[in-house]
């Protein structure tokens, strides 16, 4: 026999706006499509800048799914899963100051790019 409830059922906050999110998501991957090959053809500090914007945004996109949909209250606990969510967003912003370092102070990774198909291309 099927339990019956009167109470509504809470499938998301009322002030959550997913559609938005998941537009954004969308925009972004399709973005990621033109960033990479235009900054790896013309190398520049926005370029790069672009290129790690996009790619640790859309990297942490990717893990909050992931995370949100498996480290969950009712398998973890209340602590676990807000601890989760705290690490993923320390992991991007380390990840996302490290490419900036790296993109300011060093060649960038569109030079990284282009010296690793450079070293691959003189060993052949």
């Amino acid at each position: 026999m099927r339990n019956l409830t009167v109470s509504s059922a809470r499938f998301a906050d009322a002030h959550d706006n997913h559609v938005m999110l998941w537009s954004a998501e969308r925009v972004l991957s399709v973005g990621l499509l033109c960033v990479i090959p235009v900054g790896i053809m013309f190398p520049s500090k926005i370029g790069d800048t672009l290129m790690a914007i996009s790619i640790v945004n859309h990297q942490h996109w990717g893990l909050e799914a992931m995370v949100t949909d498996y480290v969950r209250a009712i398998l973890f606990g209340r602590i676990v899963p807000k601890l989760a969510h705290g690490l993923l967003i320390a992991l991007s912003a380390v990840t996302l100051g490290g490419l900036f370092y790296f993109n300011y102070n060093d060649i960038g990774i569109a030079g990284v790019v282009r010296k690793i198909w450079n070293t691959k291309a003189k060993e052949q």
